[in-house]
């Protein structure tokens, strides 16, 4: 029997190549680097800050630290899945974007199976943080909810934070001050305002990572509509930030320390001054998006070493 006409285009599961290539090449490491692992020291460093604190006050629980890393992780996952599947949506992410590749973008996922995952990584996110909820209680819940809705509106919907100039604020905010008191609170049974007040200081970071990732899709981020701070008030505004959220970072545990009365031993983290000034030099002297990608990773390193420093400042 002679083969039909698009015989030659179709696999024996009755897939198109192209359907096939897409199923073929979706492995674990596609979805891993869907995940964006990169990014996260953004949700894990005020998890281990809030945990160090709160074992320098006295209190620790392995089984509530784990449950709390999943809960923060597994929230940060599916928000950066939400983000692939959601800039792809809108059209914000182009082959003109530099930078990691967006699995949607470059047709590596196929659209039921990432808002699959989607749903998946907030339901582990849940699950870990019923744990949580043992300990902590309502506000618990009412906070994993906030979570997991400001993580899907940050990119979707009309009114999207990442497309009105109010993501920076949310990861200040909920990668920051919020884990890290929270994280404290869970360990302690007490909300402690430093908790809260160091919690700036990874918050900082993690928002001039964001701010680096800004800067670098600043073109591609205005011709598609994408009102970031920086395409709002320009890429000389976008290096002001970096620069401010350095100086918060560095100005947090000296505030913990001549203010609230910590060991002087937390003012080891100033030690960290001359490589974050080294990365603010380069971020005045990037002019291009391919110039201003590789201070993403090295921020994200620089608040890995802030978080372990910060970390042995209060348990020695």
């Amino acid at each position: 029997m002679e083969n039909s006409p698009n015989a030659d285009n179709m696999t024996r599961e009755g897939l198109s190549l192209e359907e096939y290539e897409i199923r073929e090449e979706t492995s674990p490491f596609i979805w891993l680097e869907a995940m964006r692992p990169k990014t996260w020291i953004a949700s894990i460093a005020p998890i281990f800050l809030g945990t160090a604190l709160a074992k320098h006050l006295g209190s620790f629980n392995l089984w509530i630290f784990l449950a709390t890393l999943g809960t923060g992780l597994w929230i940060q996952i599916g928000t950066n899945l939400a983000n692939d599947y959601f800039d792809w949506k809108k059209g914000s992410d182009t082959p003109q974007r530099v930078g990691p590749r967006r699995v949607m973008q470059a047709s590596l996922v196929q659209e039921e199976a990432m808002l699959k995952a989607i749903v998946f990584a907030f339901l582990l996110a849940a699950l870990f943080c019923s744990y949580l909820y043992v300990k902590g209680g309502m506000v618990v819940l009412m906070l994993l909810a906030l979570a997991i809705l400001l993580g899907i509106g940050y990119t979707a919907g009309p009114m999207a934070l990442a497309y009105t100039g109010w993501g920076d604020f949310f990861v200040l905010a909920g990668f920051g001050v919020t884990a890290m008191g929270m994280t404290t609170y869970l360990q302690t049974g007490i909300f402690y305002k430093e908790a809260f007040l160091f919690g700036l200081a990874p918050g900082a970071l993690a928002t001039a990572i964001l701010t680096v990732n800004n800067l670098r899709d600043y073109e591609v981020d205005r011709s598609a509509n994408k009102r970031t701070l920086i395409v709002r008030f320009g890429r000389e505004f976008g290096r002001r930030e970096y620069v401010t959220m350095h100086l918060l970072a560095q100005a947090v545990p000296l505030t913990l320390v001549f203010a609230f009365g910590f060991s002087w031993k937390l003012s080891l983290l100033s030690f960290l001054l001359l490589p974050s000034y080294t990365l603010i030099k380069e971020v005045y002297r990037a002019k291009s998006a391919g110039s201003f990608a590789p201070l993403l990773p090295k921020t994200a390193l620089y608040l890995l070493c802030y978080t372990l420093a910060g970390c042995y400042a209060l348990l020695i």
